[in-house]
């Protein structure tokens, strides 16, 4: 989506403008179509007849024919709020793309293309930006990198302090970090020979590897140095020092690196479901087209979300012009009188709200709120209301980017919950057996669940 505002938006010169950035963005690639103002089509009630046409089907010569386009668009309610801000002095151009998913680096593309078009165009209006996936990913990449840039020196750098401080050895610091950069270097370049993309947690590896991994090195260091201390001449304190570490040391990184694997693995607990949106039913109907209504209805009593539209408000606004634009908007009430106003409006103009068989219906909802569980705590409303007002016979899903980035961030949270309970039942069971005791295993998790408590 792009965002355009500017004060004097209604005049020809500025018309032309974004006339010509709707149709410099229609050449970037991957992008199927633009919906704008030059593309927008509404419905006028003339002398008892109804008549479909673009708001602009060019750009206007005059003042006066601008101030004309401004007045047809703001009298359309489906482009107030979806279209259409401020009094006309904000509007978006609608930017469909093809199917990029399996396409690696298209989002960075189209972003790329977008933001050369604004770079040409923008200049010609107060602001102008854009919205909505390419940018997202565009932006989450960059922040992974520029994390993995600073969290994975930043941990070697703390490591190595740390060492030094307490070892007291230069040399001791060496061996962890040498270990550390084998580890993230073989993992990197595993995930690329496998294909699998970085994501927020995998951008994290090489931190926890040089936190976690270092612990076994750090030990094994510290063992090799008490056995020194141990040893008469320079010969018998190395080979006593080994024997030493191993002595003391391979139990307990046996159990350490144990306790770690079943870490990670318990990981494998967490679900994320992913939902589409059908609605399994003929909307030509006009009991589905009230239950549509009835949801957009209960959607602008929650308040939360910005607006919404369906093909329950296009029957609707046409239905007003059919009886005269003062008349209040109100649904037909018979199948015949569906399908004739359906025939009023292009395939273009309907597609984002009916399927061309008409068995599968949507309602576009906006919103910017940006707390997860607050959207989440609405949607969850909006279900208990939906299973009210739509009939047994409709399946209805609610779906969309924000809210299955939402439910796979609470999946991923209460995953995360029963692997740490998990976890922690294996190392009481694991402490148990090595201590012949309960109360064993149990005071061996007091070093565990502390850090958990300050969280």
């Amino acid at each position: 989506m792009i965002y355009v505002r500017d004060a004097n938006l209604w005049t020809p010169e500025h018309l032309g403008s974004l006339e010509a950035l709707q149709r410099g963005l229609r050449e970037v690639a991957h992008v199927a179509r633009v919906d704008g103002l030059f593309n927008l089509r509404t419905v006028e009630g003339r002398r008892g007849r109804v008549d479909a046409q673009l708001l602009l089907d060019s750009v206007p010569e005059t003042r006066d024919q601008a101030l004309a386009a401004r007045d047809r668009a703001l009298a359309n309610p489906m482009y107030r709020q979806n279209f259409f801000f401020a009094d006309g002095y904000v509007t978006t151009l609608v930017v469909t793309l093809e199917e990029i998913e399996e396409q690696p680096g298209a989002a960075g593309r189209v972003f790329e293309g977008i933001e050369k078009v604004l770079a040409v165009h923008g200049g010609d209006f107060e602001r102008v930006f854009q919205v909505g996936p390419p940018r997202i990913s565009v932006e989450l990449t960059r922040s992974l990198f520029a994390d993995m840039v600073l969290l994975g020196p930043l941990a070697a750098l703390v490591l190595i302090v740390a060492i030094v401080l307490f070892l007291r050895s230069a040399m001791a610091a060496l061996l962890p970090v040498i270990t550390s950069a084998l580890t993230v270097i073989w993992t990197l370049g595993l995930l690329g020979w496998t294909g699998l993309p970085l994501n927020i947690l995998s951008a994290m590896i090489q931190a926890l590897i040089i936190v976690i991994g270092s612990t076994e090195d750090t030990h094994i260091v510290a063992a090799y140095f008490r056995g020194l201390a141990k040893g008469e001449t320079v010969e018998h304190t190395r080979l006593n020092a080994v024997h030493f570490m191993t002595r003391h040391m391979g139990l307990p990184l046996v159990l350490t690196v144990l306790t770690t694997t079943l870490g990670f693995a318990s990981n494998l607990f967490s679900e994320i479901i992913a939902l589409e949106g059908d609605h399994d039913r003929a909307f030509q109907e006009p009991a589905n087209i009230v239950r549509v209504a009835g949801i957009q209805r209960f959607i602008e009593r929650q308040g939360a979300f910005d607006s919404s539209l369906s093909i329950a408000d296009h029957l609707a606004f046409v239905h007003r012009e059919f009886a005269g634009r003062f008349s209040a908007l109100a649904l037909p009430e018979t199948r015949q009188l569906i399908a004739q106003y359906l025939l009023i409006f292009h395939r273009a103009d309907l597609e984002s709200y009916v399927s061309h068989d008409y068995r599968r219906a949507n309602i576009v909802v906006r919103h910017n709120i940006n707390d997860s569980h607050a959207l989440n705590t609405r949607i969850r409303e909006l279900e208990d209301v939906i299973n009210h007002v739509a009939s047994p016979e409709l399946k209805v899903t609610i779906t969309g980017e924000n809210l299955l980035v939402n439910r796979a961030a609470e999946n991923l949270l209460r995953g995360q919950v029963k692997a740490l309970g998990i976890l922690l039942v294996l190392i009481f069971l694991i402490m148990s057996a090595m201590f012949i005791s309960f109360k064993g295993g149990a005071i061996a998790l007091i070093p565990a669940v502390i850090p958990l408590g300050k969280c």
